[in-house]
């Protein structure tokens, strides 16, 4: 039985009509298109082949979603050291008053070398006051307070890094007064506070700490806690 058309190949032979295997094997594929669809005279024909239906979902998906793709990111050009410095300065001052920013400006890549300068009423500590630092509820070390400013913040220069990442470069100074023997503390523009007892000080306005205060920054958990040896 033939199958192509399931008639007998002896019976077209005896018919006189070649079998569809034979006019496959004489003209070819297209041959035999032609042959049975117009004669054997036919033109050629043209095959074309087209994708199935799962290939042309599978196609339109992938056009969608490429469609859908977010455009990239615009490239960021680096700016100059004088633009960099003033944008790192518009941010330590974010209170956008002229003498934090100045106070604070172009730190050097060394500890102690933050520029910081320390208002006209600070001179160096006469005793021996210190702060405890304490970190979950273990005291750590206990840190001097001999400087006429002690700096904290997250950049090298500070007299004491923090590596919290909340922290400003430049966050706060401490400072004693030469007067009263005070000791103060100076929120330096911070963008995210200094605490003395959970209590958020106000910028660039001293807060005195007194014996068994705690000082805090931003959202670090590790805890000043100031006294006198």
């Amino acid at each position: 039985m033939d199958r192509w058309n399931n008639i007998d190949d002896d019976t077209q032979l005896r018919h006189g009509r070649a079998a569809p295997q034979r006019k496959v094997a004489l003209h070819g594929l297209g041959g035999f298109v032609r042959s049975s669809v117009e004669g054997a005279n036919a033109p050629a024909a043209k095959i074309e082949v087209v994708a199935s239906k799962k290939e042309q979902i599978k196609e339109k998906k992938r056009t969608q979603d490429v469609l859908a793709m977010p455009p990239p990111p615009p490239l960021k050009l680096s700016q100059p050291p004088s633009e960099q410095r003033r944008s790192s300065n518009l941010h330590e001052g974010s209170s956008g008053r002229p003498d934090l920013a100045a106070s604070t400006s172009q730190p050097g890549s060394e500890p102690g070398q933050h520029n910081y300068k320390a208002p006209s009423w600070a001179s160096t500590p006469t005793h021996g006051a210190h702060l405890k630092i304490v970190k979950d509820g273990t005291i750590l070390h206990s840190l001097p307070l001999d400087k006429v400013a002690t700096v904290f913040g997250r950049h090298i220069s500070a007299d004491v890094v923090c590596d919290h990442p909340s922290l400003s470069r430049l966050h706060a100074a401490v400072c004693f007064q030469g007067m009263t023997g005070k000791c103060m503390v100076l929120d330096l523009g911070s963008t995210h506070g200094t605490y003395v007892n959970g209590e958020r000080v106000e910028q660039a306005v001293p807060h005195e700490l007194r014996l068994g205060d705690t000082l805090t920054f931003a959202a670090s958990s590790r805890k000043y806690v100031y006294g006198i040896s």
